[in-house]
């Protein structure tokens, strides 16, 4: 298997998506390639940003053009494939309030399994994230007022009920990629690392199956999820 930059072709075996594959595994080879230049101009001019946060901020760009490029079936269908894969799973099974996420642009949707949740007894919660870029979270049903935040990210309104976050048993966790040790490529915003960094409940990352590569550039301040679902199944991360 050819070795591009700092990951390997996205795993998952569905011929469907062989053509989303091919363009994700030439795009992030030319962002590599490009990247290393880049880099060594700015090292020569003085500039500070580290090799990985730039790859970083390249790999974000390449990772979501190509997943808006899923045709909109293939979403749904691996949504709603979901849950069959993470119904035995202890963490989850037995948590009592699970933090969950709305889904932006052509980021998988977790609407069946907030649905399968809710009738295993379980609490949704959804983040707000405030003006000092901290999240809070909120108790939100389906038909409760929504807001678009500033980020353009859907959010339960301010009216939503607060959950003590040190309540929450699960987080899922939204991403563009992830690699075989939890290293997530996230957004940029670094809310779910605040995030993560101060919780030990279980964090999962949640997504396509092949948004899972061999590796990705990692910094000092990232943080881990402990697992990964996708449609084809649920992964646990040795530690």
């Amino acid at each position: 298997m050819q070795r591009v930059g700092h990951h390997l072709e996205p795993q998952g075996s569905r011929t469907k998506l062989a053509a989303v594959r091919r363009d994700l595994f030439i795009t992030i080879g030319l962002t590599f390639n490009i990247h290393r230049v880049v880099a060594s101009s700015q090292r020569s001019k003085g500039m500070t940003m580290t090799l990985e946060a730039e790859h970083k901020k390249a790999l974000r760009q390449e990772w979501r053009s190509i997943r808006d490029r899923v045709p909109a079936a293939e979403r749904e269908r691996a949504s709603e494939s979901l849950s069959r894969n993470i119904a035995d799973f202890a963490p989850w099974r037995d948590a009592t309030i699970v933090a969950s996420f709305m889904a932006m642009g052509s980021e998988i949707d977790l609407h069946y399994l907030d649905t399968l949740a809710r009738e295993s007894g379980k609490q949704v919660v959804y983040p707000r994230v405030s003006s000092a870029g901290t999240m809070t979270f909120h108790l939100w049903r389906p038909n409760d007022p929504t807001i678009t935040s500033k980020l353009g990210v859907k959010e339960p309104a301010s009216t939503a009920p607060l959950i003590d976050r040190d309540a929450i048993d699960f987080f899922w966790v939204p991403l563009l990629a992830c690699d075989d040790r939890g290293n997530r490529l996230g957004y940029g915003g670094g809310f779910y690392d605040r995030l993560l960094s101060s919780s030990t409940n279980f964090a999962c990352g949640v997504g396509y199956s092949w948004q899972r590569c061999r590796s990705l550039p990692s910094e000092r301040h990232d943080q881990r999820v402990a697992g990964y679902l996708s449609e084809e199944k649920f992964e646990r991360f040795k530690d």
